[in-house]
């Protein structure tokens, strides 16, 4: 137990841990500022991703928060899987698959 707990405190002071809520690391590719075009909802998306997984986006004027968790973005009462592309990322809600979002890098 006591080798287990010292491991535990390990990832204390490891800056990629991500905190209780969050089961797995942020891949390096996915930190920083992305925009996307939402075609479902004709709206253009800024969204910047933390190294902790804090998820922070501007839609139209309006201020979204969510986290990455296990490779997936949530929103929200919503689910997004996401899939690496070659200059960011690609959405896909999780029940809505024509909800798809492309994200390139701006930062």
């Amino acid at each position: 137990m006591a080798h287990n707990a010292n491991k535990d405190e390990q990832r204390y002071t490891d800056d990629n841990y991500q905190g209780a809520r969050h089961s797995s690391y942020v891949p390096g590719w996915m930190v920083g500022t992305f925009q996307g075009y939402n075609p479902v909802h004709h709206a253009t998306i800024r969204m910047t991703i933390n190294s902790d997984g804090q998820m922070t986006a501007t839609v139209d004027g309006h201020t979204l928060r969510g986290w990455i968790n296990n490779g997936e973005l949530h929103v929200g009462d919503e689910i997004f899987t996401i899939a690496e592309s070659r200059d960011g990322f690609i959405t896909s809600q999780v029940g809505d698959r024509q909800n798809q979002v492309a994200y390139h890098r701006v930062r």
